[in-house]
């Protein structure tokens, strides 16, 4: 969602926007002359499905601390610093070490990197660029820890926040702790949009937190910010060769995760990156990992033995409504191919599925009716 079409849901404007148009106009352009194999084979010829199974099958060490610190790093010079020191600045009873990945970066970054070689509590790694999930996959198949925690090279770990992670952890043999953030603007960038963007956060952003819930039924869906037991991974990794590689979270690891538990406190600090891949993939073919993220964890999810939930399958919607936001910059025929792939897909994988969740039921709605215009509206302007 662009911040115009943020700040005119804000006002509470987008449903009368969406009324006013036409049942013609919005049934006009429906895509029901493709199959679902034209259409996926259309859209493997505009940008190729070369990502990986998130399926392991291995048994991860654990030796000798509570928690290990994975900080994948690409050209971050400007904020690797920060972050680094941020965690190596906690105060807490637990042991922890500290893994950073250099996924080949390009710039200043590793010379920076070199202060923190002589630590015991610090192992550097270097490689050729394998992506994000390719450096976070590197750094959990040599960890050691009882508990995984994952630190983005531009975020920053707030004062105490292993402390807290941690002991919510060990506490409640949590398989998975989640905790608050704060998102902030990085004012470091040029240009107007970044100027605007960092603007725009200071109004409308606030610290994200959550309620303390020591038997919590979800966690949000991105890996930073959360202290995950190492055991988790004996199964999965993260799907190598994607953009969008968070989605494992709510796809796959949460319904992994039997023991969750939410902090009330705020453990990280966000930085919003325009140069960053959510910020850009719009304008990018591979935005199209998200539809092919989505459909590969699917499969995955069935090789696991993962079945899905009421709650499991109003996310699957609204992961649908996502896919489509994400590629809102593409033309008209690849979109169009993108909602008849996911058309097919509730259609007859989730043919016995309905929700009576205000916020996703319409996306449901579009999907069965053969709706295209009727979703692009509502994926536009919610």
């Amino acid at each position: 969602m662009t911040i115009f079409n943020k700040i005119i849901h804000r006002l509470g404007l987008s449903k009368w926007i969406y009324k006013m148009k036409s049942r013609k106009e919005r049934c006009a352009n429906n895509p029901c002359l493709l199959t679902v194999n034209e259409a996926l084979n259309f859209l493997h010829k505009v940008s190729p499905d070369v990502g990986h199974s998130c399926v392991i099958d291995r048994v991860l060490p654990i030796l000798d601390c509570d928690l290990e610190v994975i900080v994948p790093c690409y050209n971050v010079e400007k904020y690797v610093e920060e972050c680094v020191d941020s965690i190596l600045a906690q105060k807490t009873k637990y042991s922890f070490f500290v893994t950073i990945v250099n996924d080949g970066a390009k710039d200043h970054t590793r010379e920076i990197l070199q202060k923190y070689e002589k630590l015991s509590n610090v192992k550097i790694i270097d490689q050729e660029n394998k992506g994000l999930s390719g450096a976070r996959n590197t750094g959990i198949a040599q960890s050691h820890g009882r508990y995984l925690l994952f630190v983005d090279s531009d975020d920053v770990l707030l004062p105490g926040a292993i402390e807290e992670l941690m002991s919510l952890a060990i506490d409640n043999n949590a398989d998975v702790v989640d905790s608050g953030h704060i998102r902030f603007a990085d004012r470091t960038q040029k240009g107007f949009n970044a100027r605007m963007m960092a603007n725009i956060y200071d109004i409308l952003q606030h610290p994200q937190t959550l309620s303390l819930n020591l038997s919590s039924t979800t966690i949000t869906g991105y890996p930073w910010g959360k202290a995950f037991k190492t055991e988790l991974f004996n199964k999965v990794q993260f799907p190598q060769g994607y953009w969008f590689e968070d989605t494992i979270v709510w796809m796959i690891l949460e319904p992994l995760c039997k023991r969750k538990v939410t902090s009330n406190k705020l453990t990280c600090r966000y930085r919003m990156n325009p140069n960053s891949i959510t910020h850009l993939a719009m304008q990018n073919t591979k935005s199209l990992d998200t539809l092919y993220i989505t459909l590969k964890l699917l499969n995955d999810r069935e090789i696991l033995g993962i079945e899905f939930d009421q709650y499991q399958y109003d996310l699957l919607l609204q992961q649908m409504r996502n896919n489509f936001c994400r590629i809102a910059s593409l033309d008209s025929k690849t979109k169009q191919a993108v909602f008849v792939v996911q058309q097919d897909l509730i259609g007859n994988k989730f043919a016995t599925w309905s929700t009576n969740n205000p916020k996703v039921k319409p996306i449901e709605d579009f999907l069965r009716a053969a709706d295209y215009t009727g979703f692009e509206l509502w994926c536009k302007w919610h």
